[in-house]
């Protein structure tokens, strides 16, 4: 699974790592999709 920074890059997050969604859940990473999330972040879609 992979995050945004604070920075604007695609950040790896470790097997197990748990992130909270904007509705409020907690979801248990499982794989790594930093370079989903990177091209993503090229094409524009940022928070």
């Amino acid at each position: 699974m992979a995050k945004e920074s604070k920075f604007g890059r695609a950040i790896h997050l470790g097997k197990g790592a748990v992130m909270q969604t904007a509705d409020g859940k907690s979801i248990a990473t499982m794989g790594n999709e930093v370079a989903r999330l990177y091209v993503l972040l090229n094409k524009g879609h940022h928070n």
